[in-house]
Order: structure tokens, then C-alpha cells, then sequence
């Protein structure tokens, strides 16, 4: 039975010298290339042994068992005696698999699959009629199936970044390159590069890479002059979330002016930290002994230590527990000198969870009369902080921290407000929130140093297992607190499956 081998040529025919070669469809690229050897003059045999060697395939040594294949020297004389031997019959084709190797080096993956399958099933497959791609539905190809003849596409999503590859697989050499009529976008997701144009022709493999902007179902319509794709994409979903309370312990003998940092185990991610209560040597509560008190990388918390000092203190943190790394978290920075305040915005497409803050004087080595009397979420983008005290002659720089987790589907940020100077708590009363940071604003009218020396879970208070929130405590250092009007903030999540698990109690870390 014959069989003709058009369709086979047909998805190796754009490369150019091999169009060249496969003339006669009646035959396949085996055949094609034996027969071309036979009248091919030794300059053609020199243009198309560099094409290979360009391609790094070297399989001339079994057509020529002289001058070293590919990347050796073929003088004319030995030429001539090549072509000789070809006409009486003596050298053998290629093999499938040396064809198979120059090919794979030369289109892409699955226009290689379509070929291979093709001279695999050279009866069946190069006699098959395919289905009118008017009709054919849309399917990525799979190497070990049937070439899917016609338009094709995969879809890649890594976090908010879509990547869409299309392609498309001719029926036959003489199958024209589909061309792009219309490219439409819903408003879920916007294109930022390989973005079809009209007239756009298909005749390689196109990447479009997307962002997705919007949790919501999304659609892509790609109109061509034979026919249309339609790629949906489903709502995206939100990964569940674990929160590990970690308590820092440091037992400082003596420490001046430099950074202490504390490194989070390997998976967790900081969502929120906060200065709890401090204590001196015989156990009283001390406050103003922090200047710093900041997340310097995801994982990585830093404080400093306001001039010399003794006095053992902890710091809380709440961490996301990421082991396949399906949440981003990114710490957001701005500083200003000599300045009293200073806000840190998160960029688009995170939700705000905790701040920091960071006083770095010129002389770090000698306490400091400081206090901090804002540190709270005044939006749902931005993180604040506001100190007081004896600053006249002094040099600083003050720098806000922000924490953001990229957001995800229907995830939400909520920001609980608080005006009751009369309760130290602020319980978060609906369940479908998860609080996660804490943050306050002193306002009174002296000009008293005030610093806050607690912000913790109420959870782990005695009797306070059931209880969602935080507990909050401050002083001022001359007059009394309930002189002043106290605001208390806490950031907190929704999950739209309700997946979020607090786990119970603090990790311990010591320093």
C-alpha cells in the first residue's frame, strides 16, 4: 500500500532547507534527504552541514564515513565517492531517531510530536482525514496522543501571573497560518506582554503572559480568520492558612546600640510583631527600652535596644506557616529625618496585616528620652507611627514598616477601631474574622513622654481561651493614663472558606 507522507512533511517544512529537501511528499524526510543527496552539488553539501552543525547534529558518519561527519573536513573527491556509493545503493537512510534528533533541535516540542507520531503511523496516520478545524474542539496537545491538528493552547498560572501558550499544527504543507482577528480580555485579568494584535499571523509558538487583577471568573476570546478559541478561567482560589504565634524571649546582660535579629523557622512568614511587656532586674515594668522594633525580611524580626541596658524582654509575632510557599509576604519601607512621624504604604495587591518601627539616632550608645505615641493602621494601605519626648538637638532618622500578604481570590483585610480609653481590650466580636496585628494612638494634651509596653493575644491570657483579640497596656512616665484618650486597632482576615487556624498558645524562641 503507498502511502503518502504530505502531511508528515508537512509539520517540518518550515525550516528551510528542509522545505527544500522535502520536494516530493510522496516520500518522507528519510527518503527525501537520501534522494537529494544524489544530485545535491558539494557546495549545497556544505550549506546544509553547517545548517546541522549550527543545530549541534552530528549524524553525517553514517552517510559519510569519511572526513569525520558534521564537524570534520570533506574534501570534493571524497564527496563525489559518497554520492557514488549512494546511487549504487551501498549507504543506508537515516534512522528515525537521527531524523527525530536533528528535528527536536529545530521546531518546537509538539509541532516534534505531531511529526514523530506521524512517521510512526506512516499508513495510518499520513492517510488519516482530520477533523475541519472549524468543528475541532480546543485541547492542549499531548505528546503521546494524536496530533491535534489546528489551534492549540496550554494554560501555566504561578500566583497572580497567567501564562497562555498557543500554537498551531497544519493539517498538510499547503495549510495557511491562522491569522488574529479579534484578542479579548474580561476585566478579571489584564495582558502585560504577548497581547494578540489584529493581523497578528500564528506561524510559531505565542506566549501570552496575564495578570490576574481579580478573583472572579475569567475569560479569553481569541477570534482567527478559520476559527475562534475560547480559554475560561475559574474563579481563583484561596489556599488555606495557618497563624503560629511565636513569643521571642531575649535575656540581655548588657547590649548597646547594634541590632538584635531573630530568625522564624524554616516555612513562616510574619504577618504582624509588637513589643510586649518589658520588665527591669527586679521585675518591675519598664517601658522606652525599645527604639526599634521592626520585620526585616519575611522571616526575620529585628529590635534595638534604647542605650544600655539589663532588662530581660519578649517580643510577640504572628507568622503564616507557608511550607509550599503559596503566600507572599513583603515588608514595605520609608524613612524621614528629624521627623516626629512617618506613614509606609503597601502596594496594590497585598492586604495589610502589622508595621514596625525603627528611632536610629546618631549615637545609639546613650538613652534616649523617646516615646512612641502612634503606631496603627490608618487605612487599609498604610501603616503609621508617631513619637514623642526630648528630641531638641537631637539627629534621627525614623523609618515605618509595613507588612503586606499578596492577596488571594476573596480574601479580605479588615481594620477593627476601637475609642473605649476605659478597657485595656479590644475583643474581635465576629467570628468570620481572624485578628491578626494590633496597633494604637495616645492623644493627650501635655506633652507627656507616653509609650506603649504591651500589645498581646487575649487567648492565652488566664481565662481568656475563647476570647479573639488583643490585650493592650501603656503608662506615661509623669501623670496618669487615664488623663489621655486611648484608640486601639487590630488587623484582621477573612477567608472566604473560613480556613484560617489560629493555633493555640506562643512557640517559644530565646535569644
Amino acid at each position: 500500500m503507498d502511502c503518502n507522507f504530505e502531511d508528515c512533511n508537512g509539520f517540518i517544512k518550515s525550516i528551510p532547507i528542509i522545505n527544500e529537501i522535502t520536494q516530493n511528499t510522496q516520500l518522507n524526510f528519510q527518503s527525501c534527504l537520501n534522494e537529494w543527496f544524489k544530485s545535491m552539488s558539494f557546495e549545497d553539501y556544505k550549506k546544509i552541514k553547517s545548517f546541522f552543525a549550527d543545530l549541534e547534529v552530528d549524524f553525517f558518519t553514517e552517510y559519510m564515513p569519511f572526513g569525520g561527519g558534521a564537524s570534520g573536513e570533506t574534501t570534493e573527491e571524497e564527496y563525489r565517492n559518497f554520492q557514488r556509493l549512494i546511487n549504487e545503493g551501498k549507504i543506508s537512510k537515516l534512522s528515525d531517531q537521527q531524523v527525530y534528533t536533528l528535528v527536536s533541535k529545530a521546531i518546537s516540542p509538539e509541532v516534534m510530536a505531531a511529526y514523530k507520531f506521524c512517521v510512526a503511523k506512516k499508513t495510518e496516520a499520513c492517510t488519516h482525514n482530520p477533523t475541519d478545524p472549524m468543528t475541532r474542539p480546543n485541547s492542549a496537545f499531548k505528546p503521546t496522543d494524536a496530533p491535534n491538528y489546528g489551534i492549540n493552547y496550554r494554560v501555566k498560572q504561578v500566583g497572580a501571573y497567567i501564562n497562555i501558550t498557543i500554537w498551531y499544527v497544519p493539517y498538510n504543507e499547503t495549510d495557511t497560518w491562522p491569522i488574529v482577528e479579534n484578542f479579548y480580555v474580561t476585566d478579571g485579568v489584564k495582558c502585560l506582554a504577548g497581547c494578540l494584535k489584529e493581523k497578528t499571523k500564528l506561524d510559531s509558538e505565542h506566549v501570552i503572559v496575564l495578570e490576574r487583577v481579580d478573583p472572579k471568573e475569567t475569560i479569553i476570546v481569541i477570534d482567527f480568520d478559520k476559527t475562534s478559541v475560547t480559554i475560561q478561567l475559574e474563579r481563583d482560589k484561596v489556599p488555606p492558612i495557618k497563624i503560629q504565634r511565636f513569643r521571642i524571649n531575649y535575656n540581655i546582660n548588657e547590649f548597646s546600640g547594634d541590632l538584635l535579629t531573630c530568625t522564624l523557622p524554616q516555612g513562616y512568614k510574619i504577618l504582624s510583631g509588637y513589643k510586649v511587656t518589658l520588665m527591669d532586674t527586679s521585675g518591675r515594668v519598664m517601658g522606652g527600652i525599645l527604639t526599634g522594633c521592626f520585620p526585616k525580611m519575611a522571616n526575620k524580626w529585628e529590635i534595638r535596644l534604647n542605650g544600655v541596658s539589663k532588662s530581660p524582654f519578649y517580643i510577640s509575632i504572628n507568622a503564616i506557616y507557608d511550607p509550599l510557599n503559596e503566600w507572599e509576604v513583603k515588608i514595605f519601607k520609608n524613612s524621614a529625618k528629624n521627623s516626629t512621624s512617618t506613614n509606609c504604604e503597601i502596594e496594590d495587591g497585598y492586604i495589610l496585616t502589622g508595621g514596625g518601627i525603627d528611632i536610629s539616632f546618631n549615637d545609639d550608645s546613650i538613652r534616649h528620652e523617646i516615646g512612641v505615641n502612634a503606631f496603627y493602621p490608618r487605612d487599609k494601605k498604610t501603616w503609621a507611627v508617631a513619637i514623642n519626648g526630648q528630641l531638641t538637638n537631637q539627629e534621627w532618622e525614623l523609618s515605618t514598616y509595613a507588612i503586606g500578604l499578596k492577596k488571594k481570590g476573596n480574601i479580605e483585610g479588615q481594620i477593627n477601631v476601637s475609642n473605649d480609653s476605659q478597657v485595656w481590650s479590644f475583643e474581635i466580636n465576629d467570628h468570620n474574622l481572624i485578628p491578626v496585628g494590633g496597633g494604637f494612638i495616645i492623644e493627650d494634651s501635655s506633652s507627656q513622654l507616653r509609650d506603649i509596653i504591651g500589645i498581646g493575644p487575649l487567648d492565652i491570657l488566664p481565662g481568656g481561651e475563647n476570647t479573639r483579640g488583643f490585650a493592650f497596656s501603656w503608662y506615661p512616665s509623669t501623670g496618669y493614663a487615664a488623663d489621655s484618650v486611648f484608640t486601639k486597632y487590630v488587623t484582621s482576615l477573612k477567608h472566604p472558606e473560613m480556613d484560617i487556624n489560629v493555633l493555640p498558645g506562643e512557640s517559644l524562641i530565646y535569644i
